[in-house]
């Protein structure tokens, strides 16, 4: 809990940005404290750049309930992709 941006931030921002999808609305009320970290963090311009680039990849990616079964079946290793 430093003053300095060092790898625990790096690690834990893409979890505690999430804190309202993954918990829902009312979540961001009651740990407000760290969704003002996130808010400061996200002010940073590498952090910037970072989400800018996920926003890039995202927008040229499939969207899982948009994706064709066979290519699930490679990503997930199941039926004829299998390991045996």
């Amino acid at each position: 809990g430093g003053a300095e941006y060092g790898i625990a931030d790096i690690a834990t921002h893409p979890w505690a940005r999430n804190i309202p999808a993954l918990l829902g609305a009312p979540a961001a009320e009651k740990y407000k404290n760290v969704m003002r970290w996130v808010a400061k963090l996200e002010e940073r311009p590498a952090v910037k750049r970072a989400l800018a680039a996920v926003d890039d990849v995202r927008a040229k990616t499939t969207q899982f309930d948009k994706a064709q079964p066979d290519v699930l079946d490679k990503v997930f290793g199941r039926g004829q992709y299998a390991a045996a």
